[in-house]
């Protein structure tokens, strides 16, 4: 069993405010907490009076040294408050710039407030289509001593095959931190990860941003999700992210959920692999 939190943000908060709040969910007995994404460039536009100059997405990320100030800063604290409490801490998401581009990453700490998961972004949505983003082109889980975990990072959560590549890594437990624009649409964000959690079989930590960053407006939920059969009334919700939320992960309940329904199993390996690196092949030649 591990017990897990999402934090979600306020458009009051400070570095100070989060810390107390991750501080609270750690004395619960929470021992991972995920943050949305762009937690920390949010608390740094805050801090600096920044972000009444963004606009939109381009203005998002116009300036690196402002991401470089705002990451290293958060960072430095997030590593600082995981190793003080003991506990797995996702700082949400990252602009990381080299040369002209930048990648969109989430890390993972852990008790000792070392990146023990990083992973960039995969996938871009229409409106980050535009902007000079670099890609990751690996999908990672790694084993923590309470099972495998992955992330799903921010419009990653809208590409299925993501979910599933790490489904098939054996993920058991997948960080989705993530941001979209108002006005909020609650059919969309169960076409994000609700589903995916139903179709792959893991645990998800679902978090987007839920705050104004400049005059973008932002919102949406910070949903625990399960399998239907571990959830109340086999609604696939263990909370439905309207507040700050914990539950409890089952972890064995999990493994028995695969065993007596191999949905895994069922899939067409053979066509999977016969024809996702040609799609793949043909979308990076466009």
């Amino acid at each position: 069993m591990l017990k897990v939190a999402n934090l979600m943000l306020e458009a009051d908060d400070t570095y100070q405010s989060v810390e107390e709040k991750i501080q609270n969910l750690a004395q619960k007995g929470v021992k991972l907490i995920l943050l949305p994404a762009l937690a920390g460039f949010f608390l740094y536009c805050r801090e600096k009076n920044l972000g009444a100059c963004l606009e939109n997405w381009a203005d998002l990320c116009r300036d690196p040294a402002i991401h470089k100030g705002s990451d290293s800063i958060f960072l430095a604290r997030c590593a600082s408050i995981a190793q003080k409490l003991c506990i797995y801490l996702g700082t949400g998401t990252s602009l990381v710039w080299s040369k002209n581009s930048f990648e969109h990453q989430s890390l993972l700490l852990n008790p000792t407030g070392n990146i023990c998961g990083q992973q960039s972004q995969t996938h871009v949505s229409k409106s980050e289509s535009q902007l000079p983003i670099k890609l990751g082109n690996d999908l990672t889980v790694w084993d923590l001593p309470f099972g495998k975990v992955g992330f799903c990072v921010s419009s990653d959560i809208f590409y299925p095959e993501v979910s599933r590549i790490l489904a098939w890594k054996g993920a058991d437990l997948i960080l989705a931190p993530a941001i979209s624009l108002l006005p909020y649409n609650p059919w969309r964000q169960v076409a994000a990860m609700w589903q995916e959690v139903q179709q792959n079989q893991f645990f998800c930590l679902e978090n987007w941003l839920n705050v104004p960053l400049g005059r973008l407006k932002l919102g949406g939920k910070a949903p625990i999700l399960g399998p239907c059969q571990l959830t109340p009334g086999q609604t696939g919700y263990l909370t439905e992210g309207i507040s700050s939320s914990s539950a409890q992960l089952d972890f064995t309940a999990l493994t028995q959920v695969r065993q007596e329904y191999p949905l895994l199993k069922q899939l067409n390996y053979p066509a999977y692999a016969k024809y996702f690196p040609q799609i793949y092949a043909k979308n990076k030649a466009k």
